[in-house]
């Protein structure tokens, strides 16, 4: 299980990160190439790192919220953490399998069809790739 405090960001990177999540790739694209030419390879390479930390904390207090909203809603505990939640490594699953086909003529919830909730679990991108 990930821990939720695997990461550490300076105030300046994080406000520097707050920004860029909000942009389209382009943008984000040049302010990050602005990024590593300010500061340097190791510092893009460690801010990399304490990214994905971070996303893997926002991954997993995402899943316990939904347990929790489950649970409250009347589902027993044992059933809410059964839930097929996506998850960073689903994601990365979930690329492989885009890439394998056309999404032409895939529903809109396809585990096929690249961003897709089903294409980002881990259990269903697992399934889908067997």
């Amino acid at each position: 299980m990930v821990n939720n405090c695997d990461y550490q960001l300076s105030d300046a990177d994080a406000s520097e990160l707050k920004g860029i999540v909000l942009l389209p790739a382009d943008i984000r694209r040049q302010l990050l190439v602005n990024y590593v030419s300010d500061r340097g390879q190791a510092a893009l390479l460690n801010l990399f790192v304490q990214f994905i930390g971070a996303a893997n904390s926002v991954v997993k207090n995402c899943r316990e919220m939904a347990e929790l909203l489950l649970v409250c809603e009347g589902t027993h505990p044992h059933d809410a953490e059964k839930i097929n939640m996506p998850t960073l490594f689903g994601a990365m699953q979930g690329v492989v399998l885009a890439n394998s086909c056309d999404p032409t003529g895939l529903c809109e919830g396809c585990a096929y069809r690249l961003g897709t909730p089903a294409n980002q679990c881990e259990a269903t991108t697992c399934d889908a790739s067997t």
